[in-house]
């Protein structure tokens, strides 16, 4: 380990993609696994080493992210050093956009290369999963992973070209107190088939470049998680969507109150999101983007 006065990174930007929702959720035996649905859409930290001061100033008062930064000096015995962290956020909190693990990730890894000029994945995913039940958005392009256990089961490949349309319901959930209750859930044999089957239309979709594999995967998956978490809109919203050209399918955040419709990247889709508001009166229209690949983004190092 590299004594303070030799490090020679003072600055590290980092940018780590949020996500609307999943593309598939579920419980098939002992593992509690999900596919995140990354999006165009950031959360960027910057961090500093200071020599006027020790100890860590932030820009926001964000507990996990801070948490899981003092986890990391404590592991490397270096605790008093001075550190400066600036947050800045594109994702909506408590929503199931993924922000704490896009926060918690991007805080974590600057400080990383910052201090060490390396991501330690390893550690990093250990203190990601003493926080909170984790996101596979901080790994590269589509993962299955076990959000419990911090454990890539299998990495699928970057996602096929397409946008999406989010949208979100009014409330918040706590995602902490959310998976708590899954615990209880019972899982029928149906259930595992149908979770199967959208694992590997997820698999073959990426692999083909196929949109329309994905959204089939994510619809399934949002079925699904009905018995859990009933959104009494959602049978019609999927019959409805489909009407509309280009539509591939809807997805939902599990654990949140954000759903996105998948759709051709080529399109205007500005009457179904009008229709969409006007026939589902308790949702409303966030705004557009791109379903992207996950992974942590290096945008500055000096």
């Amino acid at each position: 380990m590299p004594k303070t006065k030799e490090i020679q990174n003072k600055k590290v930007k980092i940018a780590v993609p949020g996500s609307c929702g999943e593309l598939f959720q579920g419980k098939i035996g002992d593992d509690n696994l999900l596919i995140s649905c990354p999006i165009d859409r950031y959360s960027r930290v910057t961090a500093y080493l200071k020599k006027n001061f020790t100890g860590i100033k932030s820009n926001k008062n964000l507990p996990k992210s801070l948490l899981a930064v003092k986890k990391f000096l404590e592991q490397i015995n270096q605790n008093e050093i001075g550190l400066e962290l600036n947050f800045q956020s594109e994702l909506l909190r408590s929503k199931g956009m993924g922000s704490s693990t896009a926060d918690i990730t991007a805080a974590l890894t600057s400080v990383m290369l910052l201090l060490e000029n390396k991501i330690n994945w390893k550690l990093l995913k250990d203190i990601l999963i003493s926080i909170e039940p984790t996101d596979s958005t901080p790994w590269p392009g589509v993962a299955l992973f076990d959000y419990r256990k911090g454990k890539i089961l299998q990495p699928y490949g970057f996602p096929p070209s397409l946008d999406i349309l989010i949208f979100s319901e009014k409330g918040k959930i706590n995602t902490v107190e959310f998976n708590k209750n899954l615990d209880s859930e019972k899982i029928n044999n149906t259930q595992v088939s149908k979770l199967k089957q959208s694992l590997k239309l997820i698999k073959d979709g990426v692999i083909a470049k196929d949109p329309k594999k994905l959204g089939k995967a994510a619809i399934i998956s949002a079925k699904l998680h009905q018995n859990i978490y009933y959104r009494p809109y959602l049978k019609n919203l999927i019959s409805f969507s489909e009407k509309f050209s280009g539509v591939y399918g809807i997805n939902i955040a599990h654990s949140g109150t954000v759903f996105g419709i998948l759709v051709n990247e080529k399109k205007e889709y500005s009457e179904l999101i009008t229709k969409v508001e006007n026939n589902f009166k308790e949702i409303n229209f966030l705004y557009r983007t791109k379903v992207v690949g996950g992974g942590i983004r290096i945008e500055e190092k000096r």
